[in-house]
């Protein structure tokens, strides 16, 4: 699924009142484009949500990325194929 927009900065908080995690993200618009509004979500997590989410995060970075066919590097590795 293509990313509908990219991230320019995450912040992270507790809302102790209600006991949930506070996960802030802001949208990054080109400084060329001054008449567009940066783009914000807020997410408000339970600590059921976030212990999900990192048990999620821990398998994925764990498995790592697939190796190039061509070089054995790890695939999208910021850097062309040799």
């Amino acid at each position: 699924m293509p990313a509908v927009w990219a991230v320019s900065s995450i912040g992270v908080g507790s809302d102790r009142l209600h006991d949930r995690v506070l996960v802030v993200a802001e949208e990054s618009v080109d400084d060329d484009d001054t008449d567009e509004l940066a783009g914000t979500v807020r997410i408000l997590l339970t600590r059921g949500q976030v212990r999900a989410f990192i048990d999620r995060a821990d398998e994925v970075v764990s498995g790592g990325r697939p190796p190039c066919q061509w070089c054995g590097q790890p695939l999208n590795a910021g850097r062309p194929c040799p």
